[in-house]
């Protein structure tokens, strides 16, 4: 169980050093309305196969860490973030899918002001609600 919470904390961590060092480098703050603004920019819709791979490995690793930390939530007898089947695998097409479908539904200003990862940690949670 100390393991459990152990290694938690190291995912934690390291999240958040991942997060400060991409931000970092980011032109604008990743949160939900910039998000919005991007997708309608000409850049995005250009389809470049580069651009696309962009947004498909940086909400993939953010899905992935929430996939992993579901399952030490799990092992750990707590409730996950989401429940997602276990059978259904999801690439960075379907987190970025996932994720542009629901931010596209919410339009207050609280929910433009979210960070990416609180975001899609909520589209998530709406596409696989636990019981």
């Amino acid at each position: 169980m100390k393991h459990i919470s152990v290694s938690v904390g190291y995912v934690l961590l390291f999240l958040f050093f991942c997060l400060i060092s991409t931000s970092s480098f980011a032109e604008h703050q990743r949160i939900v309305s910039t998000y919005k603004t991007h997708i309608q920019s000409n850049e995005h819709k250009a389809e470049d196969f580069g651009h696309q791979i962009h947004h498909m490995l940086f909400l993939t690793g953010i899905g992935d860490t929430f996939h992993f930390l579901n399952s030490e939530k799990e092992a750990a007898g707590e409730t996950p973030f989401y429940c997602q089947p276990i059978s259904t695998r999801l690439t960075g097409h379907d987190y970025q899918s996932i994720f542009e479908r629901y931010i596209q539904s919410k339009d207050s200003s609280e929910f433009n002001s979210l960070t990416i990862p609180e975001a899609l940690r909520l589209a998530l949670q709406d596409k696989f609600p636990c019981p």
